[in-house]
């Protein structure tokens, strides 16, 4: 097809870049907003569906914000269009818990959750007081982009623990600040805690991650039509390693990785992708390799296909998708 609609943002740099490459091709490309467009709109075209920035901060509202941005897809999801990555998958893809499930039962390794008797604070604690982990990641179990994301550690022999996380309290709720703060005030902790256990979150261990130069790092692999077209290491020195976060983009080639090694990541995302929807597309797959080269995925994003690197550089990812789209 030589006329795409892609529903998004215009001034988003997905939308910009990949309108680049479609002219690069001699496609035409359409741009509207999800929530301007219905159903009998899809007529006989190449769809591509963005992600939408919500309206609110407000953590306490996200999964009201993913209900309503579910619904919207599943509105014209039966129209006469070929979708990229289809409404459903998209849909699948936001839930963390199901799509860890659908991993776990394909063989593929996950990073492994902490089972609590009860979503609560105390439940937590006497968890990690039984097993004694480093510390564990809670997280909504909706979301990308490290929102309402707290990395927790726990002093066992004094009780007492820290929090980095990206939610800020403000004007009685937390918000998704884009930034990584220290909380240690015990009371404080506590809040930010029995917040986080409010919203029915993800528990997961805190692994060890590994290093190059000072940085801990994981990798965010681009899966496109079956097989990984982009590989990013994403480094920092704290412990959330989301690039725009003002984290640091590692050169694949400065880090002790065989191809042994590669190769496993390349074929453990895209068997990830395939697992959980054989009509999955495109995908972001962030995956956690430790310092002994133990490969786990963490998540799989159906709409994580911008990386800074790429569109400043060849901007290989939008061309491959859209010569993709031509043969869909």
């Amino acid at each position: 097809m030589d006329t795409i609609l892609l529903l998004g943002e215009p001034t988003s740099k997905r939308s910009i870049y990949f309108t680049k490459a479609a002219a690069a091709q001699g496609k035409r490309v359409i741009l509207r907003p999800l929530f301007s467009v219905v159903e009998s709109d899809l007529t006989n075209c190449a769809v591509k569906i963005d992600p939408v920035s919500y309206n609110s901060s407000d953590i306490a509202r996200l999964e009201e914000s993913v209900q309503g941005y579910s619904e919207k897809l599943l509105a014209i999801s039966s129209g006469r269009a070929t979708f990229l990555n289809t409404p459903q998958d998209i849909i699948r893809a936001l839930n963390k818990r199901q799509t860890k499930a659908v991993l776990r039962r394909a063989g593929i390794p996950v990073t492994p959750e902490l089972v609590l008797e009860a979503i609560q604070r105390e439940a937590l604690f006497a968890a990690m007081d039984a097993r004694r982990p480093y510390g564990v990641f809670i997280k909504p179990n909706h979301g990308s982009g490290a929102a309402g994301i707290i990395a927790y550690r726990r002093q066992y022999s004094t009780g007492r623990g820290v929090a980095y996380t990206t939610l800020a309290k403000g004007k009685g709720t937390y918000h998704n600040a884009k930034k990584i703060y220290r909380v240690d005030d015990p009371s404080e902790v506590a809040a930010l805690l029995d917040f986080a256990m409010s919203k029915h979150p993800i528990v997961e261990l805190w692994l060890p991650k590994a290093r190059h130069n000072g940085y801990s790092y994981d990798l965010r692999a681009v899966v496109q039509f079956g097989s990984v077209d982009y590989l990013v290491a994403r480094g920092s020195e704290k412990m959330i390693t989301n690039l725009h976060l003002n984290n640091h983009p590692i050169d694949l080639a400065e880090l002790d990785m065989t191809e042994d090694v590669l190769e496993q990541v390349k074929d453990t995302a895209s068997r990830a992708v395939r697992a959980l929807s054989p009509t999955l597309q495109v995908a972001g797959v962030d995956l956690l390799l430790t310092p002994d080269k133990r490969l786990y995925v963490i998540e799989i994003n159906a709409q994580g296909d911008l990386i800074h690197q790429d569109i400043y550089g060849e901007n290989s990812i939008y061309q491959k998708q859209v010569e993709g789209m031509s043969r869909l």
